[in-house]
Order: structure tokens, then sequence, then C-alpha cells
């Protein structure tokens, strides 16, 4: 049988775009595969997960010598000040876990 593939996602940082609406946690794959449409619940919380990544985006920020990639999420399907805030904590660890195909 196959399990949900599952991937952990350390976090580096955030920024929004608010012209697009858009807020982009920028971290690192620690473990596993990383694909749009994955969904995201933090590691040390218990609780339903986030909405699925829509978007997942290679960056290169001037704070960092190699390219980090970037989880993009549409600013208005986070469903809480406490989610946004969990997943924007530096050092947290993200579990990626693919949606039920079907």
């Amino acid at each position: 049988m196959n399990h949900p593939m599952q991937a952990k996602f350390i976090t580096i940082g955030n920024f929004t775009v608010p012209s697009h609406n858009l807020f982009v946690v920028v971290g690192d794959v620690i473990e596993g595969d990383l694909k749009p449409g994955a969904l995201v619940s933090v590691e040390a919380e218990s609780g339903s997960p986030e909405p699925a990544i829509p978007g997942v985006e290679l960056v290169e920020a001037s704070f960092r010598s190699q390219p980090c990639l970037a989880l993009v999420f549409s600013a208005d399907k986070l469903t809480s000040l406490a989610q946004a805030q969990a997943l924007s904590a530096a050092n947290e660890t993200l579990l990626l876990s693919a949606a039920g195909a079907g």
C-alpha cells in the first residue's frame, strides 16, 4: 500500500507580497521531496493542517550563499493569525504530506 509522501521543511523566515495577497515561507527541505499541493502542519503543534501549498518557488536571498525554497500561500487561505505565526517562526519544522490522491 502507498503511504502519503512526507517531507520535512525547516523555516528560515517569511515575507508577504501584499499586492498579490501572498504569504511566503522560506526555508530548506531537510527530508523527503516537496511538491505543490502538499498539506502543511507544524511539527510542534497538533491540529488540522494548513491549506495545500499552491506553489513552491526557488528563491535567492542576499543573506544566503545558496538558493532556498519558498512555500507560497494565498494569504486569505490562512484561517487564523495563529496559523500564520506558527508557519512564520524561524527554525520551525513543518511536516509536508501529499494530499489524498483520487
